[in-house]
């Protein structure tokens, strides 16, 4: 009998596991051995199903997608694997509020190859939503009540700081084989997410700012800020050992940060820094 082409396939029903076994043979391996990508299903026509899905996946000549790996399992491989171990501790806290807090409540139970574009843009409406939804319960409440203070609100900026976190995970998992692509680069309805105009001090408001900071502890730091345009966490992060007085230069090599309550100094993110 002749062995079956490539990327053709058939559904047959393992007894011993009572279960569908959808088989797609691709061809044969270095060792000489064939190579299927297979699938158990608990019915003939979930397998059949799956047995298209992976003659399409093969000819499109996308990577096997194994296992049935939730999102949520995958943010915490993806956090414990691939960010702890290369990203700063504020750089890791900050991604970790966004997988608990906006991911993984909405998106968690999907299966993680399942996930797909219009899955994201439902995503991303319903946080528009909710963001608008808090933002009149607060200022319903202030009306009520004066003595309420403004706090920050969530919209556009943490939409961002979202779709990014996702997006990387997503690109990761795709460079690990458990997806065939990233959803959120294919989804094209997902709203535009507004980015605030830079606000630049004009030479009035500096001369106001630096009125104000006179004779206070701070103000050779904000003067020293705004004539060399560094961060406050770089300039904080300047050691004597950084400054050449005598040059009149200094070295901008690191950056206090304030991580879990405590300060410490850092490296910057990157060479560009």
């Amino acid at each position: 009998m002749a062995r079956r082409g490539r990327n053709e396939g058939s559904v047959t029903f393992l007894k011993s596991r009572k279960v569908w076994v959808a088989s797609v043979f691709e061809g044969m391996g270095p060792d000489g051995k064939p190579i299927y990508r297979k699938a158990q299903r608990k019915t003939k026509a979930a397998a059949t199903a799956a047995l298209n899905e992976m003659k399409v996946e093969a000819a499109s000549g996308r990577p096997v997608v194994k296992g049935r790996m939730t999102v949520g399992e995958w943010l915490d491989h993806w956090m414990d694997h691939h960010v702890k171990p290369n990203r700063s501790a504020k750089t890791v806290r900050s991604y970790d509020q966004v997988v608990r807090i906006h991911l993984k409540p909405k998106l968690g139970r999907i299966e993680l190859k399942k996930l797909d574009p219009s899955s994201i843009a439902r995503f991303f409406a319903d946080k528009r939503v909710e963001f608008a939804k808090k933002r009149e319960e607060l200022e319903e409440a202030r009306a009520k009540n004066s003595k309420i203070k403004r706090q920050p609100v969530q919209g556009e900026a943490t939409l961002r700081n979202v779709r990014a976190v996702l997006r990387a995970a997503l690109n990761q998992a795709v460079a690990t084989g458990r997806l065939s692509y990233c959803p959120v680069n294919q989804a094209t309805n997902l709203g535009r997410i507004q980015r605030k105009s830079t606000q630049v001090l004009t030479p009035k408001d500096l001369a106001e700012l630096y009125k104000a900071v006179s004779c206070s502890p701070i103000e050779r730091l904000v003067r020293f800020v705004m004539a060399t345009g560094l961060r406050v966490g770089e300039a904080t992060g300047l050691r004597w050992r950084d400054v050449d007085l005598k040059a009149g230069v200094f070295r901008v090599e690191n950056q206090l940060q304030r991580v879990g309550g405590k300060l410490a100094v850092r490296p910057l993110k990157t060479e560009m820094s």
